[in-house]
């Protein structure tokens, strides 16, 4: 079946089944839960296939430009295909991309199940890996000429191929020593830091119980509620906004949970209140707590 510029079937409820040899300029198929496979022969510049029930991308797609399947829970693998753009982001089922798999913008963002990429990906420009958890490693000989991004994943370390990628956190630019060894990182070094973004990230690293414990809080506030004690605390940063916690016990496990709010807040009833989406305290009264 061919047809002349673009084939739009997303949202086609009824669909299953798609002919044997699909050409168009660009094909739509997304939100089609009844469609579980494609055609062993598909041909186009654009591939779109979010939220279908597709289990694998088979070696006979021809898709010259991209292929976006972001959303594919069910997708568990793709075959050795040549594209400039994959899209793979929460294909949370996705366990296997084949050897031969050639494209320059690879985006894995939450695919979770994956515990490894195959040899041989040596065009990439960008790599998205946040929040791979299970990737824990990657090939001796894999290749990204751009960037690579790493929050949230399980990547402790770069190979020597990686060395003159730009390493990404959340799409900020830092070293590999904030990415992978955050355990350097010194409260001297947040202080300083004039760059709000590179600050956040920073603080993320360490995270925020670390930081508020070797930073010597200031304690603004402390009352109880059904957890117990709960204390609000101030980091000022010089030149930056401050940086306020409210310090809260879960009443079920005793567990203690830091929570930033605005610097603005002085009491921790006005941090509980904001907390639930309340702009006034006196407004905020819950009658259970969980």
């Amino acid at each position: 079946m061919r047809v002349a510029g673009r084939l739009d079937l997303a949202n086609s409820g009824w669909l299953t089944q798609l002919p044997r040899v699909l050409e168009a300029d660009s094909i739509d198929i997304s939100d089609c839960p009844r469609l579980m496979e494609l055609p062993q022969v598909v041909k186009c510049a654009e591939l779109t296939l979010q939220r279908t029930n597709i289990k694998r991308l088979p070696a006979g797609l021809e898709v010259s430009t991209q292929i976006d399947a972001s959303g594919s829970t069910c997708l568990q693998a793709v075959g050795p295909l040549r594209t400039t753009q994959l899209n793979l982001r929460g294909c949370t089922a996705l366990v296997y991309l084949a050897d031969g798999l050639r494209v320059q913008h690879l985006d894995l963002t939450d695919c979770r199940s994956l515990t490894e990429l195959p040899h041989g990906l040596l065009r990439l420009v960008t790599l998205n890996l946040r929040g791979c958890t299970s990737l824990c490693q990657l090939p001796y000989d894999i290749r990204a000429h751009s960037w690579i991004e790493v929050a949230d994943s399980g990547i402790e370390s770069l190979p020597q191929s990686l060395s003159s990628a730009q390493v990404r956190w959340r799409g900020m630019r830092v070293p590999d020593r904030i990415a992978f060894h955050p355990e350097t990182i010194t409260v001297r070094e947040i202080l300083r830091e004039q760059n709000a973004e590179m600050r956040r990230v920073l603080l993320e690293r360490v995270g925020r119980e670390w930081f508020c414990e070797n930073a010597r809080a200031e304690v603004v506030d402390s009352d109880t509620d059904t957890g117990g004690e709960r204390r609000l605390l101030r980091v000022p940063f010089g030149e930056g906004e401050d940086y306020v916690c409210l310090e809260v016990r879960c009443p079920s496990t005793a567990r203690k949970y830091l929570l930033r709010v605005p610097p603005q807040l002085t009491t921790c009833a006005q941090g509980a209140a904001w907390l639930a989406g309340f702009s006034n305290e006196r407004r905020y009264r819950p009658l259970v707590e969980t």
